[in-house]
């Protein structure tokens, strides 16, 4: 038997099929074909567990006293060409069949214990993202791992406790809110963050990527590129968010009007648009300018004044 040691964990590659195991004085019932299974630490003692049975008596005769008493009541006797005893007289047969008939077996059910012998082997490859493993599982179709292989185990609630702490967010219980900024997801939730609220808002009312339920699907064996290309999506979907939430936090903070502020770009871009270059224009680059630093002084002033 095989154990792979990959990062922090152990892979116990059975190779049995329809039995249990017991690992370090763990019971692991009913494993399949080849079925593998995990366990934090490194297995010290590996059971194989058979349910069989076994004789425990003869009537008052033990296993080891029966063979010695059962050749004492055959007597005397010789065996006929088919392997059968063929007694001297009738009263050998009759002490014989006597014996018999008060010393049957007496059998139990047991569980037998065999030790098996295995070997640890180390799986080496990228760890530095923690939601991207070596491949773990066996595939059904030909039950082999493939060590140049990895998983991805998308984790949202981990992932938004990440990338919230970097924005400065503070984790509160549903329904709860506090000073400053907070989220909370409730439980029915976690999986997918479709009712994630920040700031007491819900995340899919605010932006349009987030109105159908996210979808965050892992990646059960695929190339480090793969895996890491489905993650940094997840993120993004996830960080979008958080900084929508702190922008309109801040903006709100030192009595920002965002409106306004987008109604000003949006008129700033259009003059700049009308610019030529290259000939004589209506509008003067002087005045949009003045216009832009104009602006830049009433948001400063603004900040200033909170």
């Amino acid at each position: 038997m095989r154990v792979k040691k990959i990062i922090d964990k152990y892979l116990i590659e059975s190779g049995l099929y329809n039995t249990d195991l017991e690992v370090d004085g763990y019971l692991i019932e009913g494993i399949e074909r080849n079925e593998s299974f995990w366990t934090n630490e490194e297995p010290k003692e590996i059971i194989k567990l058979e349910k069989t049975t076994r004789v425990i008596s003869y009537g008052e005769l033990t296993p080891e006293e029966y063979p010695e008493q059962l050749e004492k009541a055959k007597g005397n006797y010789s065996y006929d060409w088919n392997s059968d005893i063929k007694f001297d007289s009738l009263d050998d047969e009759f002490v014989y069949k006597k014996f018999l008939e008060e010393h049957k077996p007496v059998i139990e059910q047991y569980t037998k214990r065999t030790p098996i012998d295995f070997t640890v082997v180390e799986i080496t490859g990228r760890t530095d993202n923690k939601f991207i493993t070596p491949y773990r599982f066996l595939r059904k179709e030909n039950h082999q791992v493939n060590d140049s292989l990895y998983e991805y185990i998308p984790e949202p609630m981990e992932m938004a406790r990440e990338i919230a702490n970097e924005y400065g967010f503070v984790e509160v219980e549903d329904g709860k809110e506090t000073k400053g900024l907070y989220w909370s997801v409730p439980n029915h939730s976690k999986d997918t963050l479709r009712f994630l609220k920040i700031n007491g808002l819900y995340s899919h009312s605010k932006l349009p990527q987030w109105r159908n339920e996210p979808k965050f699907a892992g990646i059960s064996a695929g190339t480090w590129e793969e895996c890491e290309k489905a993650y940094k999506v997840h993120v993004r979907l996830i960080d979008c968010v958080f900084k929508e939430a702190k922008t309109i936090y801040l903006a709100q903070g030192v009595g920002i009007d965002l409106a306004k502020v987008t109604e000003k770009l949006q008129y700033f871009t259009n003059l700049v648009g009308r610019i030529d270059a290259k000939s004589r224009s209506e509008v003067n680059p002087r005045t949009v300018q003045n216009l832009i630093l104009e602006f830049k002084q009433e948001l400063l002033n603004g900040i200033k004044d909170v």
